[in-house]
């Protein structure tokens, strides 16, 4: 789906592909097959580049990133918008998928995308499933600033605080979301619950809002922008936002991706499309009204919500990896039973 164009969004049963299902009731516990990652590509001489963003590259590739409808993704809708990538010899397209990051796992898996946007979560366990995938780029990560997610119930609903979630029915954008996870890693055993003592529903982010406020579900944990709207919207509350819950020193939150096959077949295009995402990154930060207004058309939200979202939002400068922020996630899914005492996600990091 190319800039501008409109996301198409269905309320149903996110396809989370072999490797999510039911483990501990919601992820799965066998292991799949890895699939051979092709995408033909153009060639792979060297890229070098200014201060300024502008390269005299050889590199000469098309590529598709699969993207999700979420604020730190605004680097990337840029960098197209801005022809940040084509300085640096890369056409690149993005497409939005319906069921979030493990619809995104798939695209890359099947090869029909060269790079794709995973939370952390969605990434380590893909990548201890077996999927083998080299993070590329840190887009973001929980540091100082406001967090991108919240729990948000009605304001005169029944539940009143964290601990009335017991039992509670919760909005989540797919299965094994980053919110999914946080909430179980994180925000029930601070309340002495468990994943049993609640039921997440898949619904996507967009559709969040209307979920709750038609009590079809009790409460909903979505990102930003859908974070900023709900704290916006009239008879919502924020029952509490999930910065509270993270590690003093950082937890990871978005990052992109490309195969492991497609890395060692294609270093120059990888590391081009590195470039230029730290320059669109860094353009993002430095320029926000601008960046707010390539958002707000990509997710058809108002300019000052975009404006006031990514002012949530910590990008990881220069798309640096923040090794220390993706071990606090995972030593959190490591305690929550997620992920074996043997995976080393420093494995599938691109050095």
């Amino acid at each position: 789906m190319g800039y501008g164009e409109e996301q198409k969004q269905r309320r149903e049963p996110v396809r989370t592909g072999r490797f999510f299902g039911a483990r501990h009731g919601w992820i799965v516990t066998t292991v799949c097959a890895v699939a051979v990652l092709t995408a033909a590509c153009g060639s792979t001489a060297n890229a070098t580049s200014s201060k300024t963003g502008r390269s005299h590259s050889s590199v000469h590739a098309s590529v598709t990133v699969a993207s999700l409808p979420v604020a730190d993704n605004t680097p990337i809708w840029l960098g197209v918008k801005d022809g940040i990538f084509t300085r640096y010899g890369l056409n690149v397209k993005y497409d939005i998928l319906s069921g979030g990051g493990p619809a995104n796992v798939s695209a890359l898996e099947s090869g029909s995308v060269q790079f794709a946007n995973f939370s952390s979560p969605i990434f380590m366990l893909a990548t201890e499933k077996g999927i083998n995938m080299k993070s590329v780029v840190q887009l973001d990560y929980i540091g100082r600033k406001v967090s991108p997610e919240g729990i948000f119930v009605l304001a005169g609903g029944p539940i009143k605080t964290l601990a009335e979630l017991k039992g509670a029915t919760i909005g989540v954008n797919s299965t094994t979301s980053l919110e999914e996870i946080r909430m179980v890693t994180e925000v029930l055993p601070s309340l002495h619950l468990t994943a049993s003592d609640v039921k997440f529903v898949p619904i996507p982010w967009p559709q969040e809002k209307e979920a709750l406020l038609t009590h079809e579900v009790d409460a909903v944990v979505p990102f930003d922008p859908y974070t900023t709207d709900l704290i916006q919207t009239p008879g919502v509350r924020e029952l509490s936002g999930l910065r509270r819950f993270a590690p003093a020193s950082g937890l990871s939150l978005g990052l992109l991706s490309t195969s492991a096959s497609y890395a060692s077949a294609h270093p120059a295009i990888v590391k081009a499309f590195q470039q230029a995402m730290a320059v669109a990154i860094d353009y993002t930060m430095s320029h926000p009204k601008q960046a707010a207004a390539v958002a707000a058309k990509v997710l058809k939200l108002p300019a000052s919500l975009s404006l006031t979202t990514l002012g949530h939002v910590e990008f990881s400068a220069n798309g640096a990896q923040r090794i220390h922020s993706y071990d606090n996630m995972e030593t959190a899914m490591k305690a929550a039973g997620l992920l074996p005492s043997s995976y080393d996600v420093s494995n599938y990091i691109l050095k």
